[in-house]
């Protein structure tokens, strides 16, 4: 296969649920739905019902997974470095659900319930156990803590 056709054919969803399927570590039960999070945030950047500044934090939710070495690597710290990642993308459909939650809910490949889980019980919970990571990637990125 050629090399443009390789990247071209390249889903990075489904790298990230090779990556992380088999994790049982610590945030494993979210840690495992990266490559549904992830994708939600695709998604989302068509949506016409969200707001441009809501798209654009989306586009560095998006960009900052690939990242090679950012704030947590998973080159480092392996399946776990997704956490800031995943933390990053929560927070960004965490702000958006505020105002369309159904237009999360519709775009969502699971079912509903799962997805408010992990932006109201899952969330919160990241947040508060990795406060400064938290902190570091809203810098790192220029999305304002609100």
């Amino acid at each position: 296969m050629a090399k443009n056709n390789m990247i071209q054919d390249f889903d990075f969803a489904r790298h990230l649920k090779s990556q992380t399927s088999d994790y049982d570590g610590k945030y494993s039960e979210v840690l495992q739905l990266t490559s549904e999070i992830f994708y939600l945030c695709t998604i989302m950047v068509y949506n016409k019902d969200i707001s441009q500044n809501q798209k654009n934090m989306l586009y560095k939710s998006i960009a900052y997974f690939l990242l090679p070495h950012d704030v947590y690597s998973e080159n480092i710290h392996g399946v776990k470095g997704y956490l800031d990642d995943v933390m990053l993308c929560l927070y960004v459909l965490n702000l958006i659900s505020k105002r369309h939650i159904d237009v999360l809910h519709e775009n969502w490949i699971l079912k509903p319930s799962q997805l408010d889980k992990l932006l109201n019980e899952d969330f919160d919970v990241f947040r508060r156990e990795n406060k400064k990571l938290f902190e570091d990637v809203l810098i790192e990125v220029g999305i304002e803590n609100s």
